[in-house]
């Protein structure tokens, strides 16, 4: 019997926002992809994981609109930007798109 398949990201938005630093922080493009939403989810990879940044996720907004915002801390220079992505509902999932 095969079980459904269910995401960290499936119900609360917190979630989909750790996975999502996660997912950027280790270049795990499939898991990247499963947080991000449809408009932007062909281009995740260009959209994300470019750049060399690591991402510490500082806050999630749940009021409207939603939105994460994250750290991001360039490796080489060590310089460092706060960053906001909207959060958005599509399917009962939680996802991130770009800003």
């Amino acid at each position: 019997m095969l079980l459904p398949r269910f995401t960290e990201a499936d119900d609360d938005p917190v979630k989909a926002a750790r996975t999502f630093v996660d997912a950027v922080n280790v270049s795990d493009l499939d898991a990247l992809r499963q947080v991000t939403c449809e408009r932007d989810r062909a281009n995740a990879s260009s959209l994300f994981l470019t750049g060399g940044f690591r991402l510490t996720l500082e806050r999630v907004n749940e009021t409207e609109p939603m939105s994460l915002t994250v750290l991001a801390t360039d490796t080489r220079s060590g310089s460092t930007e706060r960053v906001s992505y909207p959060l958005v509902q599509e399917s009962g999932e939680w996802l991130v798109c770009s800003a």
